[in-house]
């Protein structure tokens, strides 16, 4: 708007809506948006039904530069609005995925899929006649599913916050074992670049960077350069000074600080090599910005 010079008023005027319109031209489609539309969720609900207008040839197939109510008919305004509906409503929350996390409710469904409550509910009530019919997976409905196996299998630690697959055990940061889907995460650093055997790469203490040796050692400060289980956790349910020294030598990432297989603790971590998950939590919410008050 203000490189071409124009009011907030013009530009409502010239997308002949106060959220979104979609130009066609030459092949070409330029989505506008009010990036001022509150709340957040009816931003993406705009833009994903946008996507829909082009995605199914609304404005190609009927030789539109742009859908105007005015040059419809009443029919043929309806069905496309719906149709682009329809559209938002399975690329924010596709039936397939809702099925596989086995929602039960429309406050999931917000969560998850940032959709607006009356977006939910809506989305749930169809969810639920989706369900009824019992469709057979296609092969177009594996590919679907393949592509969001990361996101389906994955919560979020109960305790720490931090991103898990669903298949392992403990948290690698703080080894708690219970986890739920969420959609806000706590970020732990990776704080060494490792190898695909979890062998750093620099030398996580002095920093050195000649490590082309095939041991497990640092040659110049002697410390252990490999992230895995060490083998000493705690039994729980039995007496707080009880641990078994079993290693199951499971590899870590560069930030574990637990073994994700038995909770044992990590070499990096019983190296003093990563500080506990709370002195790292406190510092990213001191630095956080939205934590400030001005």
């Amino acid at each position: 708007m203000k490189r071409s010079n124009i009011t907030y008023s013009q530009m409502i005027g010239f997308a002949n809506s106060k959220d979104a319109s979609t130009v066609y031209n030459n092949k070409r489609y330029l989505i506008f948006y009010n990036d001022l539309i509150r709340p957040y969720e009816r931003q993406c609900w705009t833009l994903a039904h946008e996507l829909g207008h082009i995605m199914l040839g609304h404005l190609e197939n009927y030789n539109n530069t742009r859908i105007f109510r005015s040059s419809l008919s009443d029919s043929e305004y309806t069905w496309m609005e719906k149709e682009a509906d329809y559209f938002a409503s399975q690329l924010l929350a596709n039936n397939l995925i809702l099925k596989e996390l086995k929602i039960e409710n429309s406050t999931q469904i917000a969560k998850l899929s940032n959709l607006s409550k009356q977006a939910s509910k809506n989305k749930f009530d169809s969810f639920k006649k989706y369900l009824k019919f019992n469709f057979k997976t296609t092969d177009l409905d594996k590919l679907v599913l393949n592509q969001f196996d990361a996101f389906i299998n994955t919560t979020i630690c109960t305790n720490c916050g931090y991103r898990i697959n669903t298949k392992k055990c403990f948290c690698p940061i703080c080894n708690e074992s219970n986890f739920e889907r969420v959609v806000t995460e706590m970020i732990y650093d990776q704080c060494y670049e490792l190898n695909e055997k979890s062998r750093a790469i620099i030398c996580p203490k002095c920093e050195n960077e000649n490590l082309e040796h095939a041991g497990s050692y640092c040659q110049i400060c002697g410390t252990y350069l490999i992230n895995k289980c060490a083998g000493q956790h705690y039994i729980k349910n039995t007496d707080p000074d009880d641990y078994e020294n079993n290693s199951c030598n499971t590899l870590a990432s560069s930030n574990a600080r637990y073994c994700v297989v038995c909770g044992s603790k990590t070499t990096f971590f019983e190296n003093e090599l990563l500080e506990d998950y709370n002195i790292e939590k406190q510092k990213k919410e001191i630095l956080d910005p939205d934590s400030f008050i001005f």
